[in-house]
């Protein structure tokens, strides 16, 4: 998949010594899906995936790590 534009990270979450960030679109914000990247930079999921644990782990990530 490919996504253009540019992305901002909202949330990151630490799981297994991998670093996790959900990213969210800064042209659409909160409106379009989330993707999750990790810390080498590869596309993981989308919010769109439906139920996945990992989501579900990063997506409610307790810190304050936001570009906005």
């Amino acid at each position: 998949m490919k996504y253009s534009g540019t992305w901002s990270s909202i949330k990151q979450e630490n799981i297994c010594g991998v670093t996790y960030f959900l990213m969210e679109s800064d042209l659409f914000g909160d409106i379009m899906y989330h993707i999750i990247m990790n810390d080498s930079g590869a596309f993981v999921m989308t919010s769109e995936d439906g139920f996945n644990p990992l989501y579900e782990k990063v997506g409610n990530a307790d810190n304050s790590y936001s570009s906005a």
